[in-house]
């Protein structure tokens, strides 16, 4: 497995990351939680999650102590050592049962449908082809499974990226850079190109801080 020059490691330390990840992100994690249990329980009792770029695992640990999804399958994947390295310490300390694994996401060695469910968040800007990407994700889905992507949009508004740019200092963070990001629009067509448009679906909000986000579902048939 080769890294990408382009795959650019988050602009901080896993440690530094971390420290983000439990302070400022649960809100976000919280809502992400709350809007994929009822699709997670339709496919339980041997439910499987993998959460692409999973970073420090903060949002699997969260779904970890969820009592309702007791029993699912938490498999994290991520590109860098020392981000899986922080997040098995993460799961440990809070006694969550992740798996945890490196893999790129250009060309995961994880089996055709194993997974009912694949999550990933602030991570598509992070890809070389998000095209391949989006490929791979739909190889991996069960027939019936869906996958929920979570980014920050580039046409994000101000306000709102003023907000997370001051909770970012708070914890010792730089500004968030926009120009990398993509819209929906964009999302939409990397769809197009991956042979899936139809099976996918953008939103975005307006609510508060919850407006830096665009979400990208995709629902793979059941037959």
């Amino acid at each position: 497995m080769t890294d990408s020059p382009h795959q650019a490691h988050v602009r901080t330390s896993a440690e530094a990351y971390d420290r983000y990840t439990s302070t400022v992100t649960p809100q976000f994690d919280a809502a992400l939680a709350a809007m994929l249990e009822p699709r997670i329980l339709a496919h339980m009792p041997d439910a499987v999650l993998v959460d692409i770029g999973t970073g420090t695992a903060r949002f699997l640990i969260h779904l970890a102590s969820m009592p309702a999804l007791a029993g699912l399958r938490l498999i994290g994947t991520d590109l860098y050592d020392d981000m899986l390295d922080q997040a098995r310490k993460a799961a440990l300390q809070a006694g969550a049962a992740l798996e945890l694994t490196r893999q790129d996401v250009h060309r995961m060695d994880l089996a055709d449908g194993m997974a009912d469910i694949v999550t990933s968040r602030s991570t598509i800007h992070h890809w070389e082809d998000p095209v391949q990407a989006f490929r791979e994700i739909w190889r991996i889905l069960k027939p019936g499974g869906s996958a929920i992507l979570v980014d920050v949009r580039r046409d994000a508004p101000a306000s709102a990226v003023e907000a997370l740019d001051l909770l970012r200092r708070e914890v010792g963070l730089g500004p968030i850079l926009m120009e990398e990001k993509y819209t929906a629009a964009e999302l939409d067509a990397f769809c197009a190109q991956a042979g899936i448009g139809p099976h996918c679906h953008c939103r975005t909000s307006d609510d508060g801080l919850h407006a830096l986000f665009v979400m990208l579902t995709f629902d793979k048939p059941a037959g």
